[in-house]
């Protein structure tokens, strides 16, 4: 992350996606899903946030209600002071030169009747970034800066591999020099070996175009490789919120515990003993009262924690840096 640059590029209040359903063809009553319940943090220009948590707590919903790609229920996004969420449709266009997102699935995210040089050079066209006859020689560029070569611009996404397609798209997300990239699951879609090579480009780029970014992923390892802090979030909110090597060594939350628990120590491939965790995340239709994780708690006791089943546990600083919800800390 770098030193000595402004803090808080993108805050984030109290952010809220629900999901109306209808019950039933001929029902009046309407039930919700509570996909993101109340997120609120803020980060810094150079810094990566990672969002991880079992599928369905709502991560990937989160990062694009964050971007305005569907539209927040409530609560707000700063991003330079600005609130999107306050935004008309042209303002809105204006900010996204500001803002990107690099989506699981490089092929389709890339229009496959288009070469890669139209596809790359296309963000540049609707913005009209500089003259229309030195854009050519800026996708060359951008096709260079990730690992991509001059003849490949009239080339189409069939001819790429998995790995190179989703170079292409990290070159596309980079056409409008942004601040903010949210990534997610970017690698997950691609052969192992080729994870690694993605992940240490996306940190070179960070470093050369000073990028922020929220990397979301199920896969922890990716996670702790990029992130300064991870935020590990269960049926639409955070539980912990920590700098990422602090929660791995230590995680204070009994579902980060859990989560953790799963993963080999990375010097002797050893699993740590795995905290299994009873039942199946609940509907976030009619999550439980009080702690939603409260009935798959190892630590959750009827008498000893009665706040558990009444009340929603608050995100609180527990130490300096670390924040978590639950009553049992």
């Amino acid at each position: 992350m770098h030193p000595n640059l402004n803090p808080k590029l993108l805050e984030v209040k109290d952010l809220r996606k629900h999901f109306p359903l209808q019950s039933g063809p001929f029902s009046k009553t309407r039930e919700t899903v509570l996909a993101v319940d109340g997120l609120s943090f803020s980060l810094e220009t150079g810094e990566t946030l990672g969002l991880v948590g079992e599928s369905g707590c709502g991560k990937s919903t989160a990062g694009r209600a964050i971007l305005r790609l569907i539209e927040p229920t409530s609560g707000h996004v700063f991003l330079d002071g600005v609130d999107l969420c306050s935004l008309n449709q042209k303002e809105l266009r204006e900010s996204r030169r500001r803002m990107q997102i690099i989506f699981q699935d490089p092929f389709n995210s890339l229009n496959p009747k288009q070469t890669i040089g139209r596809i790359v050079r296309e963000p540049l066209d609707n913005y009209q970034v500089g003259k229309a006859k030195d854009r050519e020689d800026m996708v060359i560029q951008l096709l260079a800066r990730v690992g991509l070569q001059p003849e490949h611009v009239s080339r189409y996404p069939k001819d790429f591999s998995g790995g190179q397609r989703q170079r292409i798209v990290i070159a596309r997300s980079l056409a409008l020099r942004p601040k903010l990239i949210i990534g997610d699951e970017p690698v997950s879609a691609l052969d192992v070996s080729i994870q690694a090579q993605v992940l240490n480009l996306l940190k070179d780029l960070q470093e050369d175009f000073r990028l922020s970014y929220i990397i979301i992923s199920h896969d922890l390892g990716v996670i702790r490789h990029m992130s300064d802090r991870t935020a590990v979030m269960y049926l639409g909110r955070f539980v912990e919120l920590a700098p990422s090597e602090e929660l791995y060594q230590n995680p204070l939350h009994p579902y980060s515990r859990a989560l953790l628990s799963a993963i080999p120590d990375p010097l002797s491939g050893a699993k740590q003993t795995r905290l299994v965790l009873e039942g199946d995340v609940p509907s976030p239709i009619h999550p439980p009262s009080g702690c939603t994780f409260h009935p798959r708690c190892p630590v959750f006791q009827k008498e000893k924690n009665p706040a558990c089943i009444r009340e929603q546990p608050e995100l609180r600083e527990i130490g300096p840096g670390r924040l978590a919800a639950c009553h049992t800390l």
